[in-house]
C-alpha cells in the first residue's frame, strides 16, 4: 500500500466511523499531504483491490467485507478505528 493509499484509508476509517460516507471533495480537503491527482489514483487503486465501496452517499472502507459506516448503527463493530489504520506497505 502506498503512502497516499494508507492516508486515504485512514481518513475514511475515521470519517466513516462518525459519518455515512465521504465525498471526493471532503477527501481532497482533508488529505492535503497529497495532490488531488494522487488522492484520486489512491481511491481508484483501493476500489480496484476491493478495499473501498462507492455508493451514491460516497466512499466507505470495506471491513470484513462490509462498508464501515455510521449508517450501520445496528452493527456492532468489533474493531476500533485506530486498530483498522494502515501504514504504507501494509494491507489488512
Amino acid at each position: 500500500m502506498t503512502k497516499a493509499e494508507a492516508d486515504v484509508w485512514n481518513f475514511l476509517i475515521y470519517w466513516c466511523h462518525s459519518n455515512n460516507a465521504a465525498h471526493l471533495d471532503e477527501i481532497w480537503s482533508w488529505v492535503t499531504a497529497h495532490s488531488e491527482r494522487d488522492v484520486t489514483l489512491a481511491l481508484e487503486s483501493l476500489i480496484n483491490r476491493g478495499l473501498l465501496s462507492v455508493s451514491r452517499f460516497g466512499f466507505m472502507p470495506l471491513v470484513d467485507g462490509k462498508p464501515y459506516t455510521n449508517a450501520s448503527k445496528d452493527r456492532k463493530w468489533k474493531a476500533t478505528p485506530r486498530s483498522l489504520m494502515m501504514a504504507s506497505g501494509q494491507i489488512h
